[in-house]
């Protein structure tokens, strides 16, 4: 599309996300999994200890009976090395879990049973609102599919890159943000009570957040737009302020290609900065749809 093309947009400043007090979002509730892996990495530092005092004691007892220096070697690395390795892990695993932020989820998350640490794309902010911005349309459930996004876990510290799984459409901007359990209780459990109970137990399973992320798009992919309407219908400050989130302006964009093939079909964002954010998604019904609403303010391939 040529610029001449293109509708213009009046030069307006980003205005901060709305600060409101939802007490859905910020009552407090203890995080079930991260406490029961706490316990856990007790328990192992407890039998791990037991296993490195019983390795020196037994190995001390058969010197002296035997006065074997090699006994007492393979008893000390065997039963002493072990309890040394497993107390060592469970110590480490603990600390990175006392050492997460808190004991509650950021934003709207699923509790994890890691020291879970949500990560945005590089060098892209948190959106800001526009004086004149308004929703067009939405897109999802997506996930990022490029080698960028790419989760990974050490230990019981957990580094989430799955940090969106929803595009919002505006007139100034393409917001990529997490819709979480909090969002699920738009479904109501009277529309299918399966489903919101399972979505419960979801939210308290002792999984990792990235596998839990999945799982969640998987059972609510055909609802989603039950949980993305009452977004629509806010102001978007208000939606900000509780979803992690990123803002990627059209003016940063170079131009956008929709994939429609069999393997990770969905959208690849072009930035003007040689980077790229991929989204893939098993929902391509509207990929065209999406096409010719963004056509209106980038290139698109």
């Amino acid at each position: 599309m040529e610029e001449k093309d293109r509708p213009s947009q009046p030069q307006v400043s980003p205005q901060p996300p709305e600060q409101i007090n939802d007490s859905s979002f910020t009552s407090p509730k203890i995080n079930i999994p991260k406490t029961f892996s706490k316990y856990r990495e007790i328990k192992g530092m407890i039998f791990g200890l037991c296993l490195l005092v019983f390795g020196i004691g037994f190995a001390v007892y058969v010197h002296g009976r035997t006065h074997s220096t090699k006994d007492l070697l393979v008893i000390l690395g065997g039963f002493g090395g072990v309890g040394l390795i497993v107390l060592l892990i469970s110590v480490i695993s603990y600390l990175q879990l006392r050492k997460s932020a808190d004991n509650n989820p950021q934003f709207n998350q699923f509790q994890a049973s890691t020291a879970v640490n949500y990560v945005t794309p590089k060098g892209i902010e948190a959106a800001k609102v526009y004086n004149d911005e308004k929703i067009l349309d939405w897109f999802g459930p997506v996930n990022r599919s490029d080698f960028k996004g790419q989760s990974y876990g050490i230990l019981d510290k957990e580094v989430d890159k799955q940090t969106a799984n929803t595009l919002l459409f505006t007139n100034r901007q393409i917001i990529a943000l997490m819709l979480g359990p909090e969002d699920a209780a738009a479904l109501g459990p009277s529309n299918n009570a399966a489903e919101g109970i399972t979505n419960m137990a979801l939210d308290y399973a002792p999984e990792a957040a990235t596998q839990k992320g999945f799982q969640f798009e998987a059972l609510n992919a055909g609802r989603w737009i039950t949980m993305v309407q009452p977004l629509l219908s806010q102001p978007i400050g208000t939606t900000l302020s509780n979803h992690l989130n990123i803002g990627i302006p059209y003016e940063n964009i170079d131009h956008i290609e929709v994939k429609k093939s069999l393997i990770n079909p969905g959208l690849k964002i072009f930035l003007k900065d040689n980077s790229k954010l991929s989204y893939a998604t098993f929902k391509k019904d509207r990929l065209d749809e999406i096409s010719n609403l963004i056509r209106q303010f980038v290139a698109v391939n």
